[in-house]
């Protein structure tokens, strides 16, 4: 069991103390491998971030997979959820969401921080994904893990259309960047913590 601390609350709704300094109240956070019992988390969350990409139905596949690796952050219900593929030593980062009202706390540079470590654990060097030009938001976190644009693909996403930008992050199992990833792991776990997140990873799953 790894501990790493996080939250599902904004830290501005904490309360105050008598004393005036802020009360941050604790909020369980579990990482873990989804199973067929999350499916319906899966697709809530699905539907909640991209309006249904994937049914039951490719859940229930994407998790049979051997070569898919997914990972959620649970409170009382799923508030991220992260998925690549594995292929020779390449890491394809597919999908990383978190629901609209838990954004901008960490939770995504958590997830994505832990699957590619453990990409790298299962030797892939290199890691790639496509991501909406108009992203702004994931383009910065991708960024922050060394991902660089590679490409353009034009109307590559629908509903609204618009292109895809494909990133290539390379040397994933670099002592430099391996170095990198545990940083900005600990930097996500000090922020969540300050948010009043108490986060554990069940790899019992």
């Amino acid at each position: 069991m790894w501990s790493i601390p996080c939250s599902s609350s904004s830290p501005n709704s904490n309360p105050q103390r008598s004393d005036g300094t802020t009360w941050v109240a604790t909020v369980n956070l579990t990482l873990r491998a989804p199973t067929s019992a999350d499916i319906p988390d899966l697709v809530a969350l699905d539907q909640a971030c991209f309006q249904g990409w994937w049914s039951a139905a490719s859940y229930a596949q994407e998790l049979g997979r051997p070569s898919s690796l997914f990972l959620g952050l649970w409170t009382n219900h799923l508030l991220a959820l992260g998925c690549l593929w594995l292929i020779l030593e390449e890491a394809h980062v597919i999908l990383l969401a978190v629901h609209p009202e838990q954004r901008r706390q960490g939770l995504g540079k958590l997830l994505l921080g832990v699957l590619l470590h453990q990409a790298t654990t299962r030797g892939a060097t290199r890691a790639t994904l496509e991501v909406r030009a108009s992203n702004t938001a994931a383009l910065t976190l991708y960024t922050q893990y060394g991902f660089q644009t590679a490409g353009r693909r034009r109307d590559y996403y629908q509903n609204p259309r618009e292109d895809g930008l494909v990133l290539w992050r390379n040397g994933l199992d670099s002592p430099v960047y391996q170095q990198a990833l545990v940083q900005s792991i600990g930097q996500a776990q000090t922020h969540l913590a300050h948010l009043g997140y108490s986060l554990e990873w069940d790899q019992a799953r």
